[in-house]
């Protein structure tokens, strides 16, 4: 019994031993043909929402008026929204962050209608607005010069918490806010 355990253990070994030296070993029995199918179905990357020029970005707050009266985009007919409260420039890594977010955003999001804004992002090249994002935290929808885009809406809040600027769920958010500016 012992015999047959000593061979049937050599037996085993021997077969890992093989198995192992095949794998590490330079041979490559994938052909051509199967390379080249792969490479076939391999999809393009999406194509970049940001695939214009631009020199500068800006980030702002505004809209806040509950009175106010006009487009509700942050820049129209190349001119920056009139109830801007902030604007902060973003840096690079700033700008790649956001490029992630609208170049990887889900291709559905569910989201309400209301649509004010109180955030926004405009590109410049030199002094005209190249495009721009108008942003509703509210309802959680975004849209750039030509209707509405898709953007994951969580990662785009924390790029505007990070620049120090307030989200807002709601009108009584904005109260809040407005309340605590005037007593500064």
């Amino acid at each position: 019994m012992n015999k047959l355990l000593l061979i049937f253990s050599v037996f085993v070994c021997s077969t890992i031993i093989l198995a192992c030296q095949n794998n590490t070993g330079t041979k490559n029995d994938t052909s051509t043909s199967e390379i080249e199918t792969d490479v076939a179905n391999v999809e393009e990357p999406p194509k970049s929402w940001l695939n214009f020029e631009y020199d500068s970005v800006n980030l702002y707050l505004y809209n806040l008026d509950k009175n106010h009266q006009g487009p509700n985009l942050i820049a129209f007919n190349n001119t920056i929204n009139k109830s801007v409260v902030e604007s902060i420039t973003l840096d690079r890594k700033d700008i790649d962050r956001l490029k992630r977010i609208v170049d990887h955003a889900p291709e559905f999001m569910e989201v309400a209608e209301c649509f004010e804004p109180h955030h926004g992002v405009v590109f410049f090249k030199g002094d005209s607005v190249v495009q721009c994002l108008s942003i509703c935290t509210m309802c959680n929808n975004t849209k750039d010069q030509n209707g509405y885009i898709n953007v994951d809406s969580r990662s785009i809040e924390r790029l505007i918490k990070s620049k120090g600027l307030p989200i807002f769920r709601n009108m009584e958010d904005i109260s809040k806010y407005q309340d605590e500016v005037i007593k500064q």
